[in-house]
């Protein structure tokens, strides 16, 4: 696996660089470059589910929960992941989120007031810092207070 996430093959000099997809209903890589009689070969289950793992625990080196900041109805804290995670890996923690929307004002996407308990299922760090877009809310958030007094 390439740094990019996708399979290397090689044969003699030459090399195939491609991601497994489905071809007739088989997991295949394409092989075009190598200058084979067929321009795919078949992925066995094995070495899917090998290249999955690893792609899966390349994906979840990067993933921080980050503040997504406080709710403008509730005030409570929510924090989201910065990133998609694998499936499985959010099989695992999507009952501890809450889906906000994507539309209006405010928070949105899938946020959770349970970061500790998603770090703890996931092994995560939580990032600190400045949560996204922090400068446009905190005017947003002085605009209403303002306007409740």
């Amino acid at each position: 696996m390439n740094e990019d996430g996708q399979i290397v093959v090689k044969c003699g000099k030459k090399e195939a660089v491609a991601d497994i997809e489905d071809v007739e209903n088989r997991k295949a890589i394409n092989v075009v470059s190598l200058g084979l009689e067929f321009p795919y070969i078949e992925v066995p289950p094995e070495v899917e589910n090998a290249f999955m793992k690893a792609k899966n625990r390349k994906i979840m080196e990067s993933v921080r929960l980050i503040s997504a900041g406080k709710s403008l109805l509730s005030g409570k804290e929510y924090h989201k992941l910065n990133q998609s995670v694998p499936l499985e890996e959010w099989d695992c923690v999507k009952s501890y989120f809450e889906w906000m929307g994507t539309g209006g004002s405010g928070l949105q996407g899938w946020l959770t007031t349970q970061p500790e308990k998603v770090q703890k299922l996931l092994s995560l760090k939580l990032t600190e810092g400045k949560r996204e877009h922090e400068d446009d809310i905190k005017q947003f958030e002085d605009a209403i207070i303002t306007l409740g007094k």
